[in-house]
């Protein structure tokens, strides 16, 4: 068995459209708590 922590990714998926900034959000399915969040994993 490995001793190693995973590496845990998050980012931030984003883009401009004029002055104002879109953003990726994920929703979580209701058994996984049902809340918005940012894209991430790990590896």
């Amino acid at each position: 068995m490995s001793n190693k922590l995973p590496v845990i990714i998050q980012s931030i998926v984003y883009r401009k459209k004029g002055q104002e900034f879109e953003v990726l959000l994920l929703k979580r399915t209701t058994e996984r708590g049902g809340f918005w969040n940012v894209v991430n994993g790990t590896l």
